[in-house]
């Protein structure tokens, strides 16, 4: 099978290669566009986004999937968005300066259209560097059906920066696209002091979220449920199951996770001092049980897994490399397949494969 990898950089291009996995020369660029510090990647239609994370001067833009043309690009967002996703015609970011989310409408034509962006969050946490504000890291949208059989959507944010998941209503126009956004009551739930929530990976059919904190280095599980709130409303409530450490060297760089397309596994990376990738078993009640550790590049920011299953892509920022891991299904463990693909001088930082 074929696949098409799109690859934010630091750097100053978008990169998109042909992936054969059972070929020696597993990857080859077939385009790039030009754009600075494309830290995170979302896919829709016939499009691809890319955040630029700069500050003041960061940037939301638009890309052609064919022809990596540029449809258009805004300075319409708030400082340091890190994290990206689509859904039903709406891009949301997470901010991480600007703590707090935005909301784009995607036009007929795949263009980026007027945002709508939420009030700051408040709080903070001990690490001085990285806690003196709230920082949104990441998001998700979660699609559940209430008791009664309602179907809600709720937004689900880590908050680096105040040591919370930030928990939202998704307020829903007739067509099914998010609207507004609201608070979930809970606002929050917080985790301990100096966790530094990061990503999180969502398991609906155990009604789990795996939370992975940046600076503790662990992983928080929480089982979710939909409560009915003193306003008859739906909302979103976590129950803490457990907290289990991905590494012991103090690093404070835990950076990315994802489930197995099958549910089975779970997968975290670790930078710094010890890279590579963890690997769990999720257990029937949702608990988790570390199976390896499987050694990468430098600085495993970011990791993504094919369709399939088959395969894992990392992105090795400070070896400017990706790397290509055949998984076994049914254990889960990966093996380390053909040489790197170099970067040339663009440090991978995010991947989005598609299957062709």
């Amino acid at each position: 099978m074929h696949y098409t990898l799109y690859i934010g950089c630091y750097g100053d291009n978008l990169l998109r290669l042909r992936m054969e996995p059972d070929k020696g020369a597993w990857a080859v660029e077939t385009g790039r566009a030009s754009v600075h510090h494309s830290s995170y990647l979302a896919s829709a239609g016939q499009c691809i986004y890319a955040i630029t994370e700069a500050g003041n001067n960061s940037l939301l833009s638009a890309f052609g999937k064919e022809s990596l043309h540029l449809i258009n690009r805004t300075a319409e967002v708030q400082p340091d968005p890190c994290y990206l996703i689509c859904h039903n015609k709406r891009l949301l970011t997470a901010n991480y300066t600007g703590g707090n989310i935005s909301l784009f409408p995607i036009l007929q034509d795949g263009a980026i259209g007027t945002p709508l962006h939420t009030p700051k969050e408040s709080g903070s946490g001990p690490e001085q560097r990285r806690q003196r504000a709230a920082h949104i890291h990441s998001l998700q949208v979660l699609e559940e059906s209430a008791p009664d059989g309602a179907p809600c959507t709720f937004i689900v944010a880590a908050d680096l920066g105040s040591d919370r998941l930030r928990l939202y209503r998704a307020l829903l126009g007739s067509d099914g696209a998010i609207e507004g956004i609201v608070a979930n009551s809970p606002a929050c739930c917080s985790v301990p002091p100096g966790s530094g929530p990061r990503h999180f990976a969502i398991h609906k059919g155990l009604k789990m979220i795996y939370l992975l904190n940046e600076i503790s280095g662990s992983i928080i599980s929480f089982r979710y449920s939909i409560v009915r709130g003193e306003a008859a409303e739906w909302n979103l409530q976590l129950a803490y199951i457990e907290e289990i450490a991905t590494e012991q060297t103090g690093a404070q760089a835990s950076a990315d996770i994802h489930l197995s397309p099958d549910g089975r596994f779970l997968y975290s990376s670790n930078r710094n001092i010890e890279d590579g990738i963890v690997h769990y078993e999720i257990a029937p009640d949702g608990t988790l049980i570390r199976r390896g550790f499987t050694p990468t590049a430098k600085h495993p920011r970011n990791f993504a897994i094919t369709p399939c299953g088959e395969y894992m892509v990392v992105a090795c920022k400070n070896s400017n490399v990706l790397q290509l891991f055949r998984r076994n299904l049914q254990s889960g463990t990966l093996t380390k397949m053909w040489e790197d693909f170099h970067t040339g001088g663009n440090e991978p930082v995010c991947i989005v494969i598609e299957a062709d």
